[in-house]
């Protein structure tokens, strides 16, 4: 299977899910749903971990090239990718 640079397969992005942990596909799901949503209102949804541990779990997922925020961070939104940036 080829491999991007971040050494990810090419279609990481559509078998993510088994590779996440519970959290971040929390994250993904609440994101899918309301995709303006902001860092801290996704720290008020998940109750299990702290403000903190929700920042690292999106900077893991932006890492990863699974999710980015587009726009300000007032104002953006989040968009899953389609596909993990090797294509581009």
């Amino acid at each position: 299977m080829r491999k991007n640079k971040n050494n990810y397969p090419n279609n990481y992005p559509n078998n993510y899910h088994n590779q996440l942990s519970k959290i971040q596909n929390k994250i993904l799901e609440i994101i899918k749903e309301n995709p303006t949503i902001s860092v801290k209102q996704i720290s008020e949804l998940i109750n299990e971990i702290k403000y903190d541990a929700v920042r690292w779990n999106i900077a893991e997922l932006k890492k990863k090239d699974i999710i980015e925020r587009k726009g300000t961070t007032r104002k953006g939104i989040w968009t899953i990718k389609s596909n993990n940036g090797g294509d581009k």
